[in-house]
């Protein structure tokens, strides 16, 4: 199940290839608000199907893009992630983001990330890219991806526990994830504890899990 983030109010502009390679471009600037207002820009794009389409048709957009998330401006990484929730929001999105070879330890770090912006997008990223198959495999197999992502069900900010709980409930669906979730002890009281969370769709999600868990645990 998707888990679906804030919708911006602002509808989307739909982009065609010479502007969003020029707004990628402008990602390279020397200048941190202009790249900034591109980052923001590029989020707009990505809102649309048509301006997915064309980003993912250009040739390594999405490195291009993804190099921004390394940024030591703040500001610029969280409208960075905020581009690729919209980027994952499909499956030839998340297809997309998956084909760039280091999208999953630039994710670690976002998720380790002091703005909680920043963290609440990562944690939704995550839960989109494990609802494929190819995303859950080369997820599982990122140890400390998992670590960041559990670590993360104690967070006191409310979208983050409820994007977090949501990957975890995408993630519990392999056999594997499920495996991997119940060996952690205090995860699974955790999440017990969050069935009676205030947020609907926290309860929800921290339910799902745990049947999840217990289907395989009697397997």
């Amino acid at each position: 199940e998707e888990i679906i983030g804030d919708q911006d109010d602002q509808p989307p502009q739909d982009g065609q290839a010479g502007s969003i390679n020029f707004l990628l471009e402008l990602l390279t600037s020397e200048v941190q608000q202009t790249v900034r207002e591109a980052a923001i820009a590029l989020e707009k794009v990505f809102k649309t199907s048509e301006g997915r389409k064309t980003f993912l048709e250009l040739e390594e957009g999405v490195a291009r893009f993804m190099a921004i998330l390394t940024s030591s401006d703040p500001v610029t990484v969280k409208w960075g992630s905020r581009g690729l929730v919209a980027l994952s929001m499909d499956s030839s999105g998340r297809k997309g983001l998956m084909s760039w070879n280091p999208p999953l330890q630039v994710l670690g770090g976002l998720l380790s990330s002091e703005d909680e912006e920043t963290v609440q997008c990562a944690s939704l990223v995550i839960g989109n890219l494990v609802l494929d198959r190819n995303g859950r495999s080369q997820i599982l197999q990122n140890q400390s991806i998992i670590q960041n992502l559990v670590e993360l069900i104690w967070s006191e900010d409310r979208k983050v526990l409820r994007y977090t709980t949501g990957a975890l409930r995408n993630l519990s669906v392999d056999s594997n994830g499920a495996a991997t979730l119940l060996s952690d002890k205090g995860a699974v009281e955790r999440l017990t504890d969050l069935k009676a969370s205030k947020d609907t769709n926290t309860s929800r999600y921290a339910q799902a899990v745990l049947k999840n868990l217990g289907v395989r645990a009697k397997g």
